[in-house]
């Protein structure tokens, strides 16, 4: 049996529906369990695929949101994940907009 390694996946999701007339996007971050870069890759499409989907909003408008693209995928330097392992890091040279605190908590 292959040895398994974990992954983190950025998947990029687009919406069907503009706000403001601008487009909205879903990263979602996605820990998968695989043997290489190439199997974690071809499970993130099927979890891109998997989390399209459609519904009817209030206004009777059909929302979609569908898998724009995979935009990494990148395996987690430690094989035991628990409290306080670090999954996904990354350094640029621009700070990012920061949220606010407590906005997650809502």
């Amino acid at each position: 049996m292959n040895a398994q390694f974990w992954y983190v996946v950025r998947i990029l999701m687009r919406c069907s529906v503009c706000v403001d007339n601008e487009p909205l996007f879903s990263e979602e971050f996605v820990l998968m369990r695989a043997a290489s870069y190439e199997e974690a890759y071809r499970k993130a499409e099927a979890k891109g695929k998997e989390l399209s989907h459609s519904y009817e909003n209030d206004a009777g408008t059909e929302v979609r949101w569908i898998l724009e693209s995979i935009l990494e995928v990148r395996r987690v330097t430690s094989d035991v994940l628990g409290d306080g392992c670090e999954i996904y890091a990354r350094t640029w040279s621009t700070p990012p907009e920061v949220v606010p605190r407590g906005i997650l908590d809502k």
